[in-house]
């Protein structure tokens, strides 16, 4: 009788724990080795404005988030593109200093940071007030 009690003890937390670990598991997204999940999760932070909003403040509060967004050019290029820095200044100006103020901390903080600055601008065409800054 005792070694019936001990064995369905140890049945019963042995089944309690499988349950327990299974389900914290289940909860766990991995987007870099599920491309269906990456792309739903993509399309629904782009079809949704507060969700949109949501990511890129979270984006622009991580200086790491940042830097990589400074070093992807292609990004960089469209920002600047001369009709979306208009429309970014037109329709949400706190929004556009915001990022510009982090932007330019970046820059001056860092000396890499400050010539990828310039080489972009320079490459744009965009030159201007920016090519003062200089790193400390």
């Amino acid at each position: 009788m005792k070694h019936t009690i001990k064995l369905t003890a140890i049945v019963l937390m042995a089944f309690i724990t499988l349950t327990f670990s299974g389900c914290s598991n289940a909860s766990k997204i991995d987007l870099a080795n599920n491309q269906a999940q990456k792309q739903e999760v993509f399309n629904q932070i782009s079809q949704n404005q507060t969700l949109f909003n949501d990511f890129m403040l979270q984006m622009m509060e991580n200086p790491q988030n940042m830097h990589w967004m400074m070093q992807n050019e292609a990004m960089m290029q469209h920002m600047f593109q001369q009709n979306n820095l208009q429309y970014m200044m037109q329709h949400n100006s706190e929004m556009n200093t915001y990022m510009m103020q982090n932007m330019m901390n970046m820059i001056g903080s860092d000396s890499t940071y400050y010539h990828q600055w310039n080489q972009m601008m320079n490459h744009s065409g965009m030159r201007g007030g920016m090519g003062m800054m200089r790193p400390e």
